[in-house]
Parts: structure tokens; C-alpha cells; sequence
């Protein structure tokens, strides 16, 4: 077992919520593997407003991702074999329910605290929503 310190365990939390928000929201949507959101590269864009806009409410709250964020996590999914994707984006291939309210609504209510717009987010919110109890 390998185990990770950390000085500041709500960073790791909020890089880790950042990111899964935004590459679930990107994959469900879009219905697309990881491979597929970094080959076009205006889906890549998309990822990366997606990112941008996470790594922006993190900071509302007080939380510094690092500058560049964005980058890394480009990076780590060009690592993921072919044709993987987001647990929820799997989810959703097989009909389940999907956790839209705690990843994208979530952001979104978080948020509205600060008057803060996360477009991005919000239409993954919106493109996804109507599947949020698991039908195809």
C-alpha cells in the first residue's frame, strides 16, 4: 500500500473534485473517451474551460491549485489507456444513475455563493441532467 503526505489535504480534495467534475462533465456529455477529448482539439477546449473554470471556484474558496493545473491533468489523461473514461460516462453507457448533483450541481451551487459563472460546468450540468436517474 503506498501511502501520500500532505500538508494541505483540502488542495488534494479540490484538485481531485476539479478534475473529476470537469473530465466526467466533458466524457457524459459528449458521450466520449478520454482519447476522444484530447484528440479534437476543440474538445480538448472544452475540457480545458472546463478546468479553468473549476480551478477558478477553488480559489473562491480559498484554495491555490497550482498555475498549471490545467496542464497536469492534460497530461494524466493522455496517460489512460485508449478508449477509458470517466466512471460516470460508464455509468451512463449502462443506464445508472449518475452523480450530476454532487459533481456538476454541486460547483454550480458552490458557486452561486460567490456570483461566480461557470458556463462551462453549468451546460454539462444541463446536457446531463435528464439522465441523472439512469435511463439511456
Amino acid at each position: 500500500m503506498e501511502i501520500t503526505y500532505t500538508k494541505d489535504v483540502l488542495d488534494d480534495i479540490w484538485s481531485k473534485y476539479a478534475f473529476i467534475t470537469s473530465l466526467s462533465g466533458v466524457t457524459t456529455a459528449g458521450r466520449l473517451s478520454n482519447d476522444q477529448v484530447l484528440g479534437i482539439e476543440s474538445t480538448k477546449e472544452v475540457f480545458m474551460r472546463a478546468l479553468g473554470e473549476m480551478q477558478n471556484l477553488a480559489r473562491a474558496y480559498g484554495v491555490s491549485l497550482p498555475d498549471n493545473f490545467i496542464e497536469q491533468n492534460i497530461t494524466a489523461i493522455g496517460k489512460h489507456p485508449k478508449g477509458s473514461t470517466s466512471s460516470m460516462n460508464q455509468d451512463q453507457r449502462k443506464g445508472l444513475p449518475l452523480e450530476v448533483e454532487s459533481l456538476q450541481g454541486a460547483a454550480i451551487r458552490l458557486a452561486n455563493r460567490y456570483g461566480l459563472d461557470l458556463p462551462t460546468i453549468s451546460t454539462f450540468y444541463g446536457l446531463i441532467t435528464p439522465y441523472e436517474k439512469g435511463s439511456n
